[in-house]
């Protein structure tokens, strides 16, 4: 009984599974109505219900886990009440269900949402979590062997009230206050704005009122200046005349609201006025747009040959490509403040003071006033920004309050623009401008020769432009880059060889563009492989190690080394391989091992990924370290098992790797290589021992044969898991629709020599339905619970919710696969079933013998000696049979309850770990991350298959020992009853009747009277005693029938028990939980090479 058993952490499950005494007159209704149904218990989270109060009744929700409605609400009806919107499909995408108490919900499979419906006082949507099925261990409930358990994320009725309130950690607490402060800033604004709008739009007077002030701007000439000061005296006779008005007296910061509305509606009006006044006096940026920094006067470039350093330059390039989009943004400006942010966000990426860009690198040089301005310019000619003495003009004169113009940020940002465009007027017309210009056009020449592919490098005469070879484009890139990205590998190789007093060592290795792309880089990216073996050979031959090892491992704004884009350079890998940081992840999580591993358009992918691998493996041993596997793992959780195309035996051979382990979407490495077909993995894979291949993702209960659409690949998978099971002679794999049926593929064993072969097998759902049950007619196997197996089968669709169909179909899979092991150790069947056609003439011809009336064999008449006999050797074997059921009863509920309370265990250390949170324990919470990992050495899916197999062997024993109980107490007992009977009436018999004898001559009339009474009393006896015999010999002939098939059965069971325990039971739920304990080891390896490393890095901190 379930009334000793632990008590579970979940009340509600505790009290439907669990109860402590059902027939109490508290749940007598509940378990009155429930005892044999089938039904889904919805169960919502654990710390919902143990930590929180029901606001409307006052109860804790625990003690509301006793009230009869509510256990009743959460409780749904399989067998009645269940209408979905399709037919037998189980995809479905909403099914009604009838609760315990006759309320309704919807449960949505598309989104994994329950709808409460008809008879809940609130409409309410909560979220399916999960679902399980749970193998049946009270004696109270006989629905069904397992009741579905679907896990939400809230009661369906209730209002939740937390019952322990726990203070925050201070830090997240102040953080919170902050954003939230400015949150609730841009919020009031808007909803200003927006009633500011409503109000206008509501009241059409103060729309005519405001066109008139527009239409009055607009009645202006446009070539007469902007008339700032009449748009200033609008904003102020609007607000005059609105501030009294009680429509927009509660609107706050009323005066700044006109300002932006007139601004909005007469910016276009008001900019043509101002770019016609400037139109003949605007600078001109279009001779100087390929200006380089190299011709700024800055110090970046004048001071002395020895201080020169590229990399400052390249650092500033980096800033300058910042401002320069901010600043060609503008144009696009149509307010005041949007320019003014435009313009200040340019000033702050220049001197690298805008908040997001702290975390470059420090300036390489003083931004005083003078070298903000040559950068500025230098900005203004990149963009080529049309106007700027306009938008100046706009900015000093627009603004809503002018202290902002002359005082602050936004002061100093438009002074420094006013002193670019006195530096553009300036220099009208000097020397200067025409060295400039020409630079610039000297630099467009040499650009535009360098792209040009038609020109060859006989033609490009480089020493022309040999004062010109420093210029730098607008990206970043030299001269060396533009000939790598055009392919001038000619030109590039006479540059590195002749013109090496301009393209030192110290250049080739500071060089880089603004996203950060080294030249070697730049080659990789643009699969220019002979540029990539110049620069590396230059490398080799002119740098120490430790240069090339930091120049390889520079990353660019993706975080991207030289490694990431190797992915196609065997050659390059093979010289630089050893000083690359293969565990350096990009910003996408992706190491250069594994963005190598996931490179399919490759032609040499095995060479070069397995190059590659040998080369990180090496790298890890120089640095004193074991590979990592968790080093290459991406931010979705995928592992270079998840990625490798083929040769996948070259991982498999290391211990520290959990083979199935699953990615974020829960699929395994087996699962993608059956989905995508990589054949090799697969047959290298399943032969690994560590494999467990019908691991299911979640939570839509998937395995690798379901993704398994190659026939190639789908046989590798069930050769290896047919011998997974008790005697590997089948293994059932789908369940199909091929319309307009039903089909089951089970794969069997033809051939037990030598030689074994297997072939897969398609029968008709009704064809199985009739071989189990003729098989059950004829006593095949009869210890096999086929009946049960039938009954599953026709329960399968009944809850319509998929993961419930596919979990229920999982376990359907299993019990027809140990049905199935038995009997095809029957040659006849082993042949029958591998043809559909030969196997339904079989069946009907067994079920017509079946069926036709049964002549037994005139045999000798059972003595009670041998019943005597017959009885001891059935109660011998009931009390074994008795011992063997109770064994595995025991060991079903302790299974049950250990997979129970490690999930009440995991629970318990997570609102461990929740306190821990909040509370802002970090190390307290890195224990309990541990102790959830480490709490048991009994997976949970592991637990299952015990308990599976377990109630499966436990069926059988059950089955059996009915049939010895239907001997032992009712046919035996029967057949004893007519023996008593039969020695009763002889007794009566021989009394009446010592000397009977019908001649009947010679008497009188008296005496025939009395003789022919006597007469009929004799035969009257003489009857009943045939009778009696004939139905105990009946009896009896049934009885030595029966025994005999029972004798062969039982023989047979201890035959089938011993190897189903040892093969079915024991060797694969223990492969399976060392399989998942090594992964789980694994896990915490990894844990901990995490900790150690967070350790060391908060050392060095």
């Amino acid at each position: 009984m379930a009334y000793h058993t632990p008590v579970l952490l979940n009340p509600l499950v505790n009290l439907v599974f669990n109860c402590s005494d059902p027939f109490d007159s508290q749940y007598k209704k509940l378990f009155g109505k429930l005892k044999t149904e089938r039904f889904i218990l919805l169960v919502p989270p654990t710390e919902k219900l143990l930590y929180h109060v029901d606001a409307e009744s006052g109860s804790l929700m625990s003690d509301l886990c006793q009230n009869h409605d509510f256990v009743a609400s959460h409780i749904l009806l399989l067998q009645q009440g269940v209408h979905g919107d399709g037919g037998f499909s189980p995809s479905t995408n909403q099914t009604e269900y009838k609760t315990l108490n006759d309320k309704r919900v919807a449960v949505r499979s598309s989104s994994g949402e329950i709808l409460t419906t008809e008879g809940f006082p609130l409409r309410r949507r909560v979220r399916i979590q999960d679902v399980e099925l749970l193998t049946n261990f009270s004696d109270y409930l006989s629905g069904s062997e397992r009741f579905v358990i679907m896990h939400i994320d809230h009661p369906l009725i209730g209002t939740l009230i937390r019952k322990i309130d726990i203070p925050r950690g201070l830090p997240h607490e102040i953080s919170n206050g902050v954003d939230a402060k400015g949150s609730l800033v841009r919020d009031l604004t808007q909803k200003s704005w927006s009633s500011f709008e409503n109000i206008l739009r509501l009241h059409p007077d103060w729309s005519n009122i405001l066109n008139g002030y527009f239409n009055r701007y607009r009645s202006t000439p446009l070539n007469e200046g902007s008339y700032e000061d009449l748009f200033r005296t609008i904003v102020r006779q609007v607000y005059s005349k609105m501030v009294n008005d009680e429509l927009f007296q509660r609107i706050p910061h009323l005066y700044d609201l006109i300002f932006d509305y007139v601004e909005l509606n007469l910016f276009d009006d008001i900019w043509i006025r101002i770019v016609n006044s400037f139109r003949k006096d605007e600078i001109d940026t279009e001779p100087l747009q390929f200006l380089s920094i190299n011709e700024l006067e800055t110090e970046l470039y004048q001071g002395k040959y020895d201080r020169f350093r590229l990399q400052d330059v390249t650092t500033m390039e980096k800033n300058i490509d910042l401002a320069v989009n901010s600043f060609v943004r503008l144009p696009l400006t149509h307010t005041h403040a949007e320019k003014a942010d435009c313009l200040i966000n340019t000033l702050q990426s220049l001197s690298n003071t805008r908040e997001q860009d702290m975390d470059m690198q420090t300036l390489p040089i003083t931004i005083d006033a003078d070298t903000l301005i040559s950068f500025f310019v230098l900005v203004v000619c990149r963009t080529q920004v049309k106007n700027i003495k306009s938008h100046l003009f706009y900015l000093k004169k627009f603004s809503k309050d002018e202290n902002s113009i002359k005082f602050g940020i936004l002061g100093y940002a438009i002074s420094t623009l006013e002193a670019v465009v006195f530096y553009f007027d300036d220099l009208k017309g000097t020397a200067k401008l025409e060295k400039l210009q020409d630079s610039s056009n000297k630099a467009k020449e040499l650009y535009k020769l360098i792209a040009d592919k038609s020109v060859e490098h006989a033609v490009l005469d480089i020493a022309q432009f040999r004062s010109h070879l420093e210029f730098r484009t607008p990206q970043g890139e030299s001269v060396l880059s533009q000939c790598i990205i055009n392919d001038k590998n000619g030109l590039l190789y006479e540059l590195l060889k002749n013109y090496e007093d301009t393209f030192p060592l110290e250049d080739i290795l500071d060089d880089e563009t603004v996203d950060g792309s080294t030249l070697l880089i730049q080659a990789l990216k643009c699969d220019n492989s002979e540029a990539a073996r110049m620069i590396v050979e230059v490398l080799q031959n002119s740098c120490t190690k430790d240069e090339l090892r930091q120049y390889v491992n520079r990353s660019d704004k993706c975080r991207r080394t030289v490694a990431h884009y190797i992915t196609h350079e065997m050659n390059v890998l093979e010289s630089i391989g050893k000083y690359i940081n293969w565990k350096f992840q990009d910003s996408n999580g992706h190491t250069p091992l594994f963005t190598i591993f996931r490179c399919y358009d490759q032609q040499n992918y095995e060479p070069m990924m397995s190059a590659a691998f040998r080369s990180a493996v090496r790298w890890y041993q120089a640095n004193g370290e074991e590979f990592q596997f968790a080093d290459h793992e991406d931010n979705k959780g995928n592992t270079l098992l998840h990625i490798i195309k083929n040769n996948v035996s070259i991982l498999l051979g290391y211990e520290n790797v959990d083979i199935n382990c699953t990615n974020k979407k829960g699929l395994t490495p087996l699962m993608i290589y059956a989905r995508y077909n990589r054949l090799d993995n697969v047959k290298t894979i399943v032969r690994d021992q560590r494999m467990i291949l019908d691991k299911s993702q979640h939570p839509t209960f998937l395995n690798s044969f379901d993704y398994a659409r190659n026939p190639l690949v789908l046989k590798e998978l069930v050769l290896q898991a047919i011998k997974t099971t008790a005697f590997g002679l089948a293994f059932v794999h789908h369940l199909k629709y091929e319309a307009p049926s039903w089909y089951f593929h089970i794969t069997v064993k033809t051939d037990t020599g030598a030689d074994e072969e297997y072939k897969t097998v398609k029968l008709h759902i009704k064809t199985l339905q009739s071989l189990f049950q003729v098989l059950v007619k004829m006593r095949v196997a009869s210890f096999l619970p086929l009946e049960k197996t039938l009954e599953d089968l026709s329960n399968i669709y009944k809850s319509r919710i998929p993961s419930v169909v596919k979990l229920e179909t999982l376990h359907f899979f299993y019990m027809v696969t140990d049905c199935f092991d038995v009997l095809l150790r029957h040659d006849h069947l082993n042949k029958l079933i591998l043809r559909e056609s030969r196997l339904v003439s079989w069946i009907r011809s067994q079920d017509k013998k079946c069926s036709s009336p049964k002549r037994l064999q005139k045999q000798k008449n059972l003595e009670p000696e041998e019943i005597s006999i017959m009885a001891s050797f059935l109660r011998f074997n009931r009390g074994e049979l008795s011992a063997v059921k109770l064994k595995l009863t025991i060991m079903k509920k302790l299974l049950i309850f250990l997979k129970l309370k490690n999930t009440d265990l995991m629970h318990s250390y997570q609102f461990l770990s929740l306190f821990g949170k909040e509370y802002d324990l970090a190390r307290n919470r890195l224990l309990f991350k541990d102790l959830e990992l480490n709490f048991c050495a009994f997976a949970g899916d592991a637990t299952m298959t015990f308990i599976r197999e377990i109630a499966f062997l436990e069926n059988c024993t059950e089955k059996l020992l009915d049939q010895v109980e239907q001997l032992l107490s009712i046919d035996i007992p029967e057949w004893w009853k007519f023996y008593g009977d039969l020695l009763e009436l002889n007794k009566i018999y021989k009394q009446k009747f010592p000397n009977f004898s019908r001649n009947n001559t010679g008497t009188g009339i008296i005496a025939s009277f009395f003789e022919g009474k006597r007469e009929k009393v004799e035969s009257r006896l003489s009857s009943d005693l045939a009778d009696c015999k004939k139905r105990m010999r009946r009896l009896g002939d049934i009885i030595r029938s029966t025994h005999e098939i029972l004798a062969e059965e039982l023989s047979k069971y201890m035959e089938f028990k011993s190897n189903f325990f040892i093969n079915g039971i024991l060797r694969r739920a223990v492969r399976e939980n060392i399989n998942i304990l090594k992964g789980r080891l694994v896990e915490m390896r990894k844990c901990a090479l995490y900790r150690n490393r967070k350790g060391e890095e908060d050392n060095d901190i």
